[in-house]
C-alpha cells in the first residue's frame, strides 16, 4: 500500500491493517509501548491481572496483537533525541526479525517481557507536527537532560538550578531551524488510505493550535479513531491561548478512561456520536 506523504522508510509494499502517528516521539517510550505492552483491559468487562507490564493507556479494543499490526510514523524534531529514537526504532525491528525467524513464537528478554513485534514497521521523522509544511524556529532545553522540554514555542522555560519547571531560561535563548510538517496534511493523507489512524501528540504547548487546525479541518473526527493528548499549561502554547483551552478541547472529545480505577465494574463502551469517529482518551 502506498499513500501520498508515505515516509521512504516504508519502502514499497508495505502491508499495514493500521498507522499510528506518534507526533512528539521524544526518545522512542511510546513507540516502543505500542508494539509491546499489553492492555490492561482484556474486555469492556475484564482487567487484566496486575502482573506482566500492561499499561492502562492502550484501550480494550486496541491490543497488543492489534496494535503490532499497525505501521508507525513517529515525528520528533528535536536534534538532541534523534540519536535515542533511532536506537529505539531498530530494537524494535530487529525484535520483529527475532520473531519472524522464531515463527512468531515468543522471544523473552530480561524481567520476562516479550519485546518481539511481528511487524514493526517504523518510520522517522525528524521534523516538527505543526500546522505548516516548510521550517519553523525551534528553542533547545539545553538545561534538562536530551532536551526533553525543547519545542516550537519560544516562550517556554526550561527548568532552573533547582529543578524547578517553567523558571529557568527562555526557548528562545537557544533556537535551530527545524523542518515542519501540516498535521491536518498528515492525517488526510494517511486516513485516506482507508486504514484506521491514532493519533499521539505530545509536543510541548503546540498541542492547541495543532488540533484547532485538525478540528477545523474535519481530519480529526474523519480519520482519527483514537487520540492521545500530552495536555501543557496554554501559556505555554501560542500567545493569545485562552486559559482552559485544554478543557475545552477535552470537553468536546472525552470520551473514556481505561484507568486500573475505572475499568471495572464497567462495561466501556466505544463512545462516539455520530459526528466524530475520535475517542480522546487520558494519557498522563
Amino acid at each position: 500500500m502506498q499513500w501520498p506523504g508515505m515516509p521512504a522508510d516504508f519502502g514499497t509494499g508495505v502491508a499495514c491493517s493500521g498507522i499510528f502517528i506518534d507526533a512528539g516521539a521524544n526518545r522512542g517510550d511510546t513507540l516502543a509501548d505500542w508494539y509491546v505492552k499489553e492492555s490492561c483491559a482484556i474486555n469492556a468487562h475484564r482487567k487484566r491481572p496486575a502482573k506482566g507490564g500492561c499499561w492502562w493507556a492502550w484501550p480494550w479494543w486496541l491490543q497488543l496483537d492489534t496494535r503490532r499490526q499497525y505501521c508507525a510514523i513517529a515525528y520528533e524534531a528535536n536534534p538532541m533525541r534523534n540519536r535515542s529514537l533511532q536506537r529505539t526504532a531498530h530494537r524494535m525491528r530487529a525484535d520483529a526479525s527475532a520473531a519472524y525467524a522464531a515463527k512468531h513464537a515468543d522471544v523473552t528478554y530480561s524481567g520476562g517481557i516479550r519485546r518481539h513485534s511481528p511487524h514493526a514497521r517504523i518510520a522517522i521523522e525528524n521534523k516538527a507536527f505543526s500546522t505548516k509544511d516548510g521550517e519553523s524556529t525551534f528553542g533547545l532545553d539545553l538545561t534538562s537532560t536530551d532536551g526533553v522540554g525543547s519545542s516550537l514555542q519560544l516562550n517556554r522555560r526550561t527548568v532552573n538550578g533547582h529543578g524547578k519547571k517553567g523558571a529557568g531560561d527562555l526557548l528562545s535563548r537557544n533556537v535551530t531551524l527545524v523542518p515542519t510538517v501540516d498535521a491536518v496534511r498528515v492525517v488526510s493523507e494517511a486516513g485516506a488510505t482507508g486504514l484506521p489512524v491514532v493519533l499521539k501528540i505530545d509536543i510541548e504547548g503546540s498541542e492547541f493550535a495543532v488540533l484547532r487546525d485538525l478540528l477545523i479541518s474535519g481530519a480529526l473526527c474523519r480519520f482519527v479513531t483514537d487520540l492521545f493528548v500530552e495536555w501543557h499549561g496554554t501559556r505555554e502554547g501560542d500567545p493569545g491561548t485562552p486559559a482552559n483551552t485544554d478543557k475545552v478541547y477535552q470537553w468536546m472529545l472525552y470520551s473514556y478512561n481505561e484507568s486500573w480505577k475505572q475499568i471495572l465494574p464497567g462495561p466501556f463502551a466505544r463512545l462516539q456520536t455520530k459526528h466524530c469517529r475520535t475517542h480522546l482518551h487520558h494519557w498522563s
